[in-house]
């Protein structure tokens, strides 16, 4: 599977109950952004999910994993995300 279209498959899975979206046409978005805009995959991935926030109305921290809480013991990562 492509880096982008993993992407994509993320992507819909975290949206799939608020919007009709399907992996191809999110891999489409992806492709454009990264081939023919030049966008860094990260980016274009967040500016999906950016649109894809405002069609659904909803907060980033509405999205699935974004509400995790851990102990500071527990984190022994830099720069691990919660």
């Amino acid at each position: 599977m492509t880096d982008l279209r993993q992407h994509a498959v993320e992507i819909h899975e975290q949206f799939s109950e608020q919007l009709d979206l399907t992996v191809d046409e999110i891999a489409e978005r992806l492709e454009t952004l990264v081939s023919e805009y030049r966008v860094p995959v990260e980016e274009a991935r967040r500016s999906v999910v950016s649109t894809y926030l405002d069609e659904a109305d909803m907060d980033r921290d509405q999205l699935a994993g974004g509400d995790q809480a851990a102990e500071v013991a527990d984190i022994d990562a830099p720069e691990e995300w919660l």
